[in-house]
């Protein structure tokens, strides 16, 4: 159940998501030079990774979003794996939005949309305006699937959330 905190069950499912890749190198010798035209860009992972860590925090801009923003960094979220290598496929956000008595808090009628960044690189984006992207409508869940972010044993990846806001909001406190 959904308690706001990042502790022990948090941890002990998010382990239960990770899931090692076997190694499937090619062990036949020397290279033949016929392999100039394959895709250099697979990564093959190695040991069978455990979530170390997992932190939440505003992004450095969190207090800069207003009407027509774009690409604000409102949120960081830092992983970090022992014991092996993980991809990271698929992470579900929650947006909230706080309008206050009287305003309106669909966070559909706020956002643009929603984009994942890795690196100074954009990993993954959605269209938060749209009412059927949300999982759950009521919570604010939205999916950023294929994501393919890999973390290296005991290397730190910082995932940065970013938001683009509608020129006009009516109503949206923040």
């Amino acid at each position: 159940n959904p308690t706001g905190y990042f502790g022990p069950a948090s941890i002990a499912k998010a382990n239960s998501l990770c899931v090692s890749t076997p190694n499937d190198a090619d062990d036949e010798g020397a290279d033949d030079g016929d392999d100039a035209d394959e895709d250099d860009s697979d990564t093959t992972l190695q040991g069978e990774a455990s979530l170390d860590s997992f932190e939440v925090a505003d992004g450095d801009d969190a207090d800069d979003v207003e009407e027509g923003s774009e690409d604000i960094v409102v949120g960081e979220l830092t992983v970090e794996f022992t014991d092996g290598d993980a991809e990271i496929s698929r992470i579900d956000l929650a947006l909230e939005v706080d309008s206050g008595n009287d305003g309106d808090d669909d966070p559909w009628k706020v956002f643009q949309d929603v984009s994942l960044w890795v690196d100074g690189e954009e990993v993954g984006r959605v269209d938060a305006s749209d009412e059927d992207e949300y999982l759950d409508e009521d919570d604010g869940s939205l999916r950023f699937a294929d994501l393919g972010i890999i973390g290296k044993e005991d290397e730190e990846i910082t995932i940065n959330v970013a938001v683009t806001v509608n020129d006009s909001v009516d109503g949206a406190a923040n």
